[in-house]
């Protein structure tokens, strides 16, 4: 089996687990590991898209009948793929997710036992408000701004990447006070967007699989993540202008705003058999239908740790094209 999890759930301010589950006993596979389904999204936050869902099968009776008390806590998640299938990469797996249980409840359904979690990247919601204050001067960049404003509501222990253009400014003072991440995000959109031209998205608000805080305008140089041809469920597929779907063999190395570049194609590749144009008027190469670079705007993990399916087991990216962006 090359699949991989690792779910762990802690109190605020403990040093280690309360619970935890894995596909692994000191890793080896472990084949009486628990069934994991899961539907984890990284997104930008003036977009939002829901909270992220995990359901784990076949626990104890302990587990169900405490369910509640998992509420509050932290939960992380990791997984991808480990040693076993020839093509799996197990330097893609990683932490999916980190965020804050919202609901944690049990179900009893004959001889299935399940604990199934409801998981926040940010905790604010309107109902538990954070405290996000943008104190932006006119003709300052938005760096500074952005960082105390995650300081003050995330606390200066989070991890935070800015990657700003410095000409990034305003001609007036821009003063407000937020309730969550998705408000702030919005609001700084609505400023900054179009400020370099009319493809300028500007200033997007993310969070990563393992729990940094991001902020990025697209314009920051950045080395791009290659993305191999055997990488693919399928082929990648238009889903707006200049945007596609792509999706992927489990991976964590993949978040908004991460550079990708499509592969050029696969021919000589171990395991493609090739054949010749006049056999086959039809062959196409093995090339991929796209190529170029690609900013991811959105990613999906989707994981059914027991199915065979190949497609229960991938991560889904959407990407807008780079050159679209920094034109």
């Amino acid at each position: 089996m090359s699949r991989y999890y690792e779910v762990s759930v802690t109190p605020v301010g403990a040093a280690a687990p309360v619970k935890s589950w894995s596909s692994e006993f000191f890793g080896v596979f472990d084949p009486q590991a628990q069934n994991v389904i899961f539907d984890l999204l990284a997104y930008d936050y003036a977009t939002p898209m829901g909270a992220s869902t995990i359901s784990i099968e076949g626990v104890t009776i302990a587990d169900i009948g405490q369910a509640k008390n998992y509420t509050g806590m932290t939960l992380a998640i990791k997984g991808g793929m480990k040693k076993g299938l020839p093509l799996a990469n197990p330097k893609q797996a990683g932490t999916l997710l980190t965020g804050q249980v919202f609901q944690s409840f049990g179900n009893w359904e004959g001889t299935n036992m399940t604990l199934d979690f409801v998981i926040l990247a940010s905790p604010y919601t309107y109902d538990t408000p954070g405290n996000f204050v943008l104190n932006w001067k006119k003709g300052t960049a938005i760096s500074g701004p952005l960082s105390s404003m995650f300081a003050g509501a995330f606390g200066p222990e989070t991890p935070v990447i800015i990657n700003v253009s410095p000409n990034r400014v305003l001609a007036v003072d821009q003063i407000s006070h937020y309730h969550s991440l998705e408000q702030a995000a919005r609001a700084i959109v609505g400023m900054t967007k179009g400020q370099f031209g009319p493809t300028d998205p500007g200033v997007i608000l993310s969070i990563r699989g393992d729990g940094t805080l991001m902020a990025t305008d697209y314009t920051q140089a950045s080395n791009p993540v290659q993305i191999a041809f055997n990488d693919f469920v399928g082929q990648p597929v238009w889903i707006a202008p200049y945007e596609i779907q792509v999706k992927l063999v489990m991976r964590a190395d993949l978040s908004v705003p991460t550079l990708i570049k499509m592969p050029q194609g696969a021919k000589n590749a171990p395991g493609i058999v090739t054949t010749n144009p006049a056999s086959l008027p039809s062959y196409s190469d093995q090339n991929a239908i796209f190529s170029g670079n690609f900013f991811v705007r959105s990613v999906r993990h989707i994981g059914n740790f027991r199915s065979p399916q190949g497609e229960s087991w991938v991560t889904v990216v959407n990407a807008v094209s780079a050159g679209e962006i920094l034109e």
